[in-house]
Parts: C-alpha cells; structure tokens; sequence
C-alpha cells in the first residue's frame, strides 16, 4: 500500500510539472489572445506581453499606471487591460487603445478571457496591495506571469547576481517605483535562458 502511494503521489506530481512546463511556453497562447482580440500583433516580434488584470480603479492603483502611461508608450512591449473599472480610467485606457492600437488592448471583462490573458502574458503589473490585486497576482503566477508588484508576501525580488527571485519587487507605491520594476523586468526579458529560471521560480519548479 505505501509503495502505490507513493507511485501515485509521484505521477501527480509528475504531471504537474507537465501542466506548469506548458505555461513556459507563451507562443500559441499569445496567437490565441491575439485571435480574441482581433488583433494582428506578431507573436514573432519578441516583445513581452504585459497584463493588467485587475479592475481599474482608484483602490487597485489605476492611477499609478495611468500616470506610467507616456513612459510605457516608450518602451518596446504590448499591453493589455481587463475593460472592467471606473468611468474615468475606462474612458481614459480604451481612448489610449484606440491612439496606440499597435500597443494596446483592452480585453472584454470575463472569467473566460482574463483565464486566456494569463496563460499568454510575460509579466502582471500590479499597482495595489488591494485583495483583489493580491488575488489576481497569485492566480497570475500560477500561469507563469512573472509579476512586477509591491511588496508583498511570497514576492522574491529578483536579484541579477544571484540569480534568484521570482518578481520584480516596487518598495515605494508611486509611479516612478512601479515603472522603475518594469523597466528591470523588460530589461531581464531580453535573455531567453535568465527569463525562463525566473519564471521556473515563479512556477516553484
């Protein structure tokens, strides 16, 4: 009896790693977003997809993106919003999506899509210590998402020498800190092998 046990406990585990394998590879999940989306942006291209999950709302930190926003168009990424929040930021990223549609997306709010951002994105911006940020965070990394958050238990910044670390952690909540995550993260995807161990630490592989 203890030998299937553990035999059992083996293939379960086993087959985890095979389901958190398959979030290593973003490529056919970005093709299928693109396809929700309707957008003709090239999985090719090698820009990191970053997400916005969370409601956008003053509470979940909206207005520190918002504020991000001209140095973001700057940088050499594509971002997509979840299209749920209040009138103001709605109004605000959905006119940003529409100048810069090369750049920007704005994804239909449901279970379904946010499930399909997640498996597709290269890093989660997370702007808030709310619940509801905490919450998409972690449900994010369970799909590879390397976050670029503040401070937060389970968050590992990572660190270039060592090599060890699992986000990118913002110690100030303010645009500047935010954006200064972000730029180390884009930085660090430009290396295929580095990117991959720190979503592997992500993923607790």
């Amino acid at each position: 009896m203890p030998q299937a046990t553990a035999t059992a406990a083996t293939e379960k585990k086993s087959q985890s790693n095979d389901t958190k394998k398959a979030f290593l590879d973003k490529e056919k999940a970005k093709e299928r977003l693109f396809g929700i989306l309707e957008l003709d942006w090239k999985t090719e291209r090698r820009s990191p997809l970053v997400c916005v999950t969370c409601p956008l709302t003053e509470k979940n930190g909206a207005e520190l993106i918002l504020r991000m926003m001209p140095g973001l168009l700057e940088q050499d990424l594509q971002l997509v919003l979840m299209g749920i929040g209040t009138g103001k930021y709605q109004s605000y990223f959905t006119e940003m999506a529409a100048r810069h549609p090369e750049k920007i997306a704005i994804l239909e709010d449901g279970e379904k899509n946010k499930e399909a951002l997640r498996h597709a994105a290269d890093i989660l911006l997370s702007s808030s210590q709310s619940e509801e940020c905490s919450y998409e965070m972690t449900a994010a990394m369970e799909q590879g998402v390397v976050p670029v958050a503040l401070d937060q238990p389970g968050l590992v910044d990572y660190n270039l020498v060592q090599e060890v670390g699992n986000s990118f952690v913002c110690r100030q909540a303010s645009e500047w800190s935010l954006f200064g995550g972000l730029i180390r993260a884009l930085e660090n995807f430009k290396f295929p092998y580095d990117w991959k161990n720190i979503q592997k630490a992500v993923l607790g592989m």
